[in-house]
């Protein structure tokens, strides 16, 4: 896909993620994937400089679910004709894992919700920070094998 020169807003993020079943008492490792649009990119989660904005995903924590910090992806070091720097970026498909612990008492269906926030660019120019919203749905099992 050709990108036009200059561009007014970032296209939306493809998201998935793994596993869809939690199980509960235990410490589930999230998997979520993020899909970047062709032709652009985003800074990764720690920036070649201070002033530029950090990918960085947020998951809500309800009660009974406990999140887990963060784990971000090394990040591709890219040369662009507009910045003096080599700049640290994700581009195409990267991953982020989150531990995530289910409390004895929940079951069910369960839903988190998240926010990725990002700067993105393309190969001339850089976009205002923005934030993308989205909602993981999962059941969380009481014993393996077992409906929830």
């Amino acid at each position: 896909m050709k990108v036009p020169r200059f561009v007014t807003a970032f296209p939306p993020i493809s998201i998935d993620y793994s596993p869809r079943k939690f199980q509960v008492g235990e410490i589930n490792l999230l998997k979520v994937s993020f899909e970047i649009p062709e032709g652009f990119d985003i800074m990764a989660h720690k920036p070649s400089e201070e002033f530029l904005v950090p990918a960085e995903l947020i998951l809500e924590s309800p009660e009974g679910i406990i999140v887990g910090d963060p784990s971000y992806p090394e990040a591709k070091e890219e040369k662009f004709d507009w910045s003096e720097i080599t700049l640290r970026i994700y581009k195409g498909k990267f991953d982020v894992d989150v531990p995530i612990e289910v409390a004895a008492e929940r079951s069910g269906r369960l839903e988190l919700h998240g926010i990725l926030s990002f700067q993105g660019c393309t190969e001339n120019q850089c976009l205002p920070p923005k934030k993308q919203d989205f909602t993981l749905s999962f059941d969380v099992l009481k014993t393996i094998g077992t409906n929830p």
